[in-house]
């Protein structure tokens, strides 16, 4: 979701929202969120946004640094969020490197990006988790005027948010269907998949679980040698996971249950950040797929207030129903590889992927247009970006592919071929990101809950690695 999109607030609301965030960042930050705030300004994000951004926006260099560490990225950061909310961002990202499994996992994901991106995702959780506390308080009744008999409440106060209901890991909430409106007693049965993890590791319990052991041996099935443009035979999925139930950061899951991802101006490797080449982008290997939303829910997006879990055992209701999932969410589609019929595809030469992000980089334009752009409008600039990297391509497409595949590489390459071997990744564009979402299968919400460690089988010769064979 681009942090721009604004969460409507009443003017009351809008002053107790900015006080409840301003904790989470520097001193100079957070006294400039507690004055007060015009009356009828109601976009609260970028209030937030550009408050807190304010000093950084002369060093650019600075923001679309990529961190090669937690430890750097924190070292980037600490001049916008408290040095408690930096401690706690720290701790988080230790904690999961524990429990994923996985060494400095949280090093790899923080270096896959520009600084200010990772920025971004924590305003934005404290933009949610502030906007949430603020319609709580709002209920509080306000001084009331008696005419006739009546009582009238000054000022329209907005519901309480409801709390989540609890389910234990495992438990299904309710019927796990959805009612259908139209008086009918027939249920529709909900279409998102609950799969609860539990274990020493999420790696142990990944593996553990027939389902994602499946789907993780099947992405295995195929070599790392081999390219999307030789799997046209082969029915391999690919993945997206997101941490928001409802919203994704870096685009807009519409509805979880139906599997349709919005393509969204976002910044990666394959694709610069323009608002006219909107992608939505996915991986074939569904663990690291799942890993990239449980890093993003657990450090980036969490919240401590000490009370909430975190977001791989926190339930979610699952709208517009009344029964409740819990963990992340985990979309899984069966395209046409390399690319759907009559569609275009590209498959990035090995060894160029450097010099393709570097270009990348150059070209990086920032957030979506005011307006959804005709065809006409973006069609130039789509094919102003695509002949930039002609250098590489040499010019075998005239404009940007339906589906442009490209290997992970540098040090991202080196930390996840621990665990996986199926190291591809892609951005559909256009009709090709209809066509992805034509193919979605199904759904899931995956949820984890720390277990003790298992005891070491005294038969086994050998130390078992967390890496997937």
């Amino acid at each position: 979701m681009d942090i721009a999109h604004d969460l409507q607030l009443s003017d009351e609301q809008l002053n107790v929202a900015t006080a409840i965030a301003a904790p989470f960042f520097t001193d100079p930050i957070a006294d400039a969120l507690r004055s007060p705030k015009a009356p009828g300004v109601m976009e609260f994000c970028r209030i937030v946004r550009e408050t807190a951004l304010s000093s950084l926006w002369t060093d650019k260099r600075k923001l679309k640094q990529q961190p090669a560490s937690m430890s750097e990225f924190l070292s980037i950061a600490s001049s916008i969020f408290s040095q408690q909310h930096l401690e706690n961002l720290s701790s988080r990202a230790n904690y999961f490197d524990a429990v994923s499994g996985f060494s400095a996992i949280s090093d790899c994901f923080i270096s896959s990006r520009p600084a200010i991106d990772a920025i971004n995702d924590v305003i934005r959780a404290i933009v949610e988790h502030s906007a949430a506390e603020s319609s709580r308080e709002a209920i509080v009744p306000s001084p009331s005027i008696t005419t006739s008999g009546t009582e009238v409440t000054q000022g329209q106060q907005q519901p309480p948010l409801p709390p989540p209901e609890i389910t234990q890991p495992g438990q299904q909430a309710a019927s796990g269907c959805l009612p259908i409106q139209s008086g009918s007693e027939v249920n529709m049965p909900c279409r998102i998949q609950q799969i609860d993890l539990e274990g020493p590791s999420i790696a142990e319990a990944w593996r553990a679980n027939a389902t994602t052991n499946a789907m993780e041996n099947l992405a295995l099935s195929v070599g790392s040698d081999t390219d999307p443009s030789s799997m046209a035979f082969r029915a391999l999925p690919v993945y997206h996971g997101t941490d928001w139930p409802v919203e994704d950061d870096e685009g807009a899951v519409l509805d979880p249950r139906e599997g349709l991802l919005l393509p969204f101006a976002s910044r990666n490797q394959v694709a610069p950040k323009w608002w006219a080449l909107p992608v939505i982008w996915t991986g074939f290997s569904p663990l690291r797929c799942f890993l990239w939303a449980a890093f993003k829910g657990e450090v980036l997006h969490q919240i401590p207030t000490g009370s909430i879990k975190a977001k791989l055992e926190r339930s979610w209701n699952c709208r517009p129903s009344s029964h409740t999932h819990s963990g992340v969410t985990l979309f899984k589609f069966r395209p046409s590889l390399p690319s759907a019929f009559d569609q275009t595809n590209y498959v990035m030469p090995k060894g160029r992927e450097a010099e393709w992000e570097r270009i990348c980089r150059i070209h990086d334009m920032g957030g979506p247009a005011p307006t959804p752009p005709s065809y006409s409008e973006a069609a130039p600039l789509v094919k102003h970006l695509w002949d930039q990297f002609s250098t590489i391509h040499g010019g075998v497409l005239d404009t940007w592919p339906n589906a442009l595949h490209c290997h992970e590489f540098g040090p991202q390459l080196t930390m996840l071929r621990f665990y996986t071997r199926q190291l591809w990744r892609t951005v559909w564009f256009g009709t090709g990101a209809k066509a992805l979402n034509d193919s979605h299968d199904v759904t899931y919400a995956i949820s984890f809950k720390l277990a003790a460690p298992i005891p070491p089988k005294l038969s086994s010769g050998k130390e078992e690695t967390s890496r997937f064979k």
